[in-house]
């Protein structure tokens, strides 16, 4: 059975891209209680601001084979005047509003494709882009246990986001049915571990723009300056 792997970068070396693992980034709501879709929220990271989707793309590509973002087709005139990190892809989904996030995971697994090996990261896109040392958490938790099937973030009894989920879980739980990823977890009990993670925002949810903007407050964008010549 194949284990997770994912690029590596380290000081000095090119990266090396290797082809187990998936990122999902789940974009497709209304985002109605926020006021906006959630995909298109500005987001600041490393001194350039471009939409949240987006910027859950460009964090996935340092480490994730493929970087996937499902969105309505309403949202890509928000998306269309910033370039799209490579390599990335936007799958715009039709599955219906009544459906959520299952609607969008299933669209996601339509596309890609997976083999059953084939590890998945996936996210909904409203919290902030996991950091490579999350992902790396994550993918080290499940090359330990060979039983596993699922890894999330946890802290006690909170959870949080990404999941790093074996397609083969997803593959046998989607058909006729869009259950929720969460249900998919429960029912696998055991073989999804629950990984400490020694960073909050890993329990971050931007459900309203008070959220978002507690994060800002309490997370303000790093800015690199140039040195003065």
């Amino acid at each position: 059975m194949a284990g997770a792997s994912f690029r590596t970068r380290s000081r000095g070396e090119p990266g090396k891209a290797l082809t187990h693992v998936v990122a999902i980034i789940l974009a497709a709501g209304r985002g109605e209680r926020f006021g906006m879709p959630k995909v298109l929220v500005p987001w600041d990271a490393d001194g350039v601001q471009r939409p949240l989707g987006l910027a859950h793309l460009q964090a996935r590509v340092g480490d994730c084979a493929r970087a996937v973002l499902v969105v309505r087709g309403s949202h890509l005139a928000g998306l269309a005047g910033h370039a799209l990190p490579a390599p990335a892809e936007v799958l715009v989904s039709s599955e219906p509003d009544e459906d959520g996030p299952a609607g969008s995971l299933f669209a996601a697994l339509s596309w890609v494709a997976p083999s059953p090996d084939v590890w998945l990261l996936v996210t909904p896109v409203d919290v902030p882009p996991a950091s490579h040392v999350v992902v790396d958490t994550l993918v080290r938790a499940v090359n330990r246990a060979s039983f596993a099937a699922a890894a999330r973030p946890s802290d006690g009894a909170r959870r949080g986001h990404p999941v790093l989920v074996r397609a083969s879980l997803l593959l046998a739980a989607f058909g006729l049915r869009r259950p929720p990823l969460r249900s998919v977890l429960q029912a696998a009990g055991a073989a999804v571990l629950d990984v400490p993670v020694d960073d909050p925002t890993v329990f971050v949810d931007f459900n309203r723009p008070s959220d978002l903007a507690a994060h800002l407050a309490a997370h303000p964008p790093v800015r690199s300056y140039a040195p003065r010549t």
